[in-house]
């Protein structure tokens, strides 16, 4: 436990990290940190020069070959506050090192604003999360006011070809020309790069503008040769998401903006990279997708299936005008897929496939086969003797079972889990049922258990297959994304240049 006294300096020190560590907008051009990797140490592989340097320091290095970054102590010691309020700071407001500043999002008459806020922290500070959680609950804090603090000025040992051997205070910046890796793997980036100390471990964030982001991102979700009307569709979207997800201001306490998994989307640098990503890319700049005023939720998957589901059927909350689901196939028209003799007759049906790639046919119809112990064992419910059926959504996704008449699982995450990692949960269970006294199929479990389905993924969104299958037949990006997300319209003036 330490006064504040104490560790004064520290959070001073510190302070100036956590406002570096933030998008900006400079140039019309919204700039992002993005978390490629973390570890005890971080390896670099370059064949070129990169340049090392200390964050608000003139000492910097010039580096050739591979190099790695470790902590010059055996750990990276943080410590924990008690946030007790926050102070809201100008829009123009650049303070110095000496505060505790930290950037949050938010979007207001069709703009994104960048807000500042300085952290106020109780006087105290503790040297373990147990000890803080302990006076948080004594003094009647809730626990979501503790906060990680990493130490400032954290030293760093860079050994570099296991001979040469500096010493460097982080955060660090590196900057590359050239394409360099880390932690020896395929993945190449170039341009600025950061490592900081997090919360016992060391991170390397990409900093790097909006459009290279999206340039990082839409081959890897939808292929480097789809048609372009696909892909600049696919950019609009990936865009507009990255967006909503700086709104969550999810990753607003861990020094970065946005994480290259599927936790925000799925960052892989230059990988599968070529001209018609870029072009895609720079037809679209910063155009994303708003409703009225509001910047439009633009959540994506593989393939529906047949029908696009709603953002409340999947993920509860407040109904979303332009996520209630569209028919993809105009078979499905005609059918309710949330009955079970409906959902069966689609899924049997079979659909054009030819001109479809192996990833795409594989997501538009599939079975599986789990045996009644692994499905026992994925749901840890013994003896499982009968399956009912209690809820489909509009795009006959399962959103909810109950088995054995007793245990009820809920969600087309969990329930896709629960028989063993479906593509998606708009499946039917292979064989005879019989109906409840409310109507809903029951299935009787005695063996291995044959799973027949369509589509891949949440079923929420832009259908990645279908919007293929549209480019192809001449469809352009902006009717694509009219028909998934009906009522919403392209703006590309939003970005708000900080003065």
């Amino acid at each position: 436990m330490y006064s504040k006294i104490a560790l004064l300096l520290l959070i001073f020190a510190l302070a100036g990290v956590q406002a570096f560590y933030a998008a900006e907008i400079v140039d019309n051009t919204l700039i992002l940190d993005v978390m490629l990797d973390s570890g005890n140490s971080i390896s670099v592989q370059s064949s070129t020069v990169v340049i090392v340097s200390e964050i608000g320091s003139a000492i910097s290095r010039e580096l050739t070959g591979s190099f790695v970054i470790e902590p010059y102590e055996s750990n990276i010691h943080s410590v924990y506050g008690l946030l007790t309020r926050t102070e809201q700071l100008p829009a123009d407001y650049t303070g110095d090192e000496a505060e505790n500043v930290v950037t949050s999002y938010k979007w207001r008459d069709g703009q994104l604003i960048i807000q500042k806020e300085r952290l106020i922290f109780e006087d105290i500070f503790f040297d373990t999360r147990a000890e803080a959680e302990e006076y948080a609950s004594s003094a009647g804090f809730p626990s979501n006011r503790i906060r990680t603090i990493p130490m400032a000025g954290t030293l760093v040992k860079i050994t570099v070809a296991k001979s040469n051997v500096y010493y460097l205070e982080s955060p660090l910046k590196m900057s590359s020309n050239n394409d360099i890796s880390f932690n020896n793997k395929p993945l190449k980036y170039s341009g600025d790069f950061f490592v900081k100390s997090g919360e016992n471990r060391l991170l390397v964030c990409h900093r790097l503008p909006l459009e290279d982001y999206v340039a990082g991102v839409i081959q890897n979700e939808i292929g480097n040769n789809a048609p372009l009307e696909a892909m600049k569709a696919q950019a609009v979207a990936a865009r507009s998401h990255a967006v909503s997800l700086l709104l969550y201001n999810r990753h607003k306490d861990d020094g970065y903006d946005l994480c290259n998994a599927t936790h925000c989307q799925v960052y892989k640098g230059k990988h599968l990279l070529n001209s018609s990503v870029l072009q895609a890319v720079t037809d679209t700049q910063n155009c994303v997708l708003a409703f009225g005023t509001q910047l439009a939720e633009t959540p994506y998957h593989s393939s529906s299936g047949g029908k696009t589901d709603s953002s409340r059927n999947i993920w509860k909350g407040k109904p979303i005008e332009y996520l209630m689901g569209v028919s993809v196939y105009a078979e499905t028209d005609s059918l309710d897929l949330t009955i079970e003799e409906d959902a069966r007759y689609w899924i049997d049906m079979k659909v054009h496939t030819n001109d479809m790639s192996s990833w795409e046919r594989a997501s538009v119809a599939w079975s599986n086969r789990i045996s009644k112990s692994q499905l026992e064992k994925n749901t840890q419910i013994d003896k499982i003797r009968t399956i009912e059926i209690l809820k489909r959504g509009y795009s006959g996704r399962v959103l909810s079972i109950k088995i054995n008449n007793s245990v009820v699982i809920d969600g087309e995450y969990k329930i896709r889990g629960a028989f063993g990692n479906l593509p998606s949960s708009f499946f039917y269970i292979n064989g005879d049922y019989d109906l409840s006294a409310d109507g809903n199929p029951v299935i009787n479990v005695g063996g291995d258990l044959l799973l027949n389905g369509k589509g891949s993924g949440h079923g929420v969104g832009l259908c990645q297959v279908s919007t293929l299958q549209m480019a192809r037949s001449g469809e352009s990006w902006q009717s694509i994304l009219s028909f998934f997300y009906p009522g919403t319209h392209i703006i590309d003036n939003w970005l708000k240049e900080d003065k």
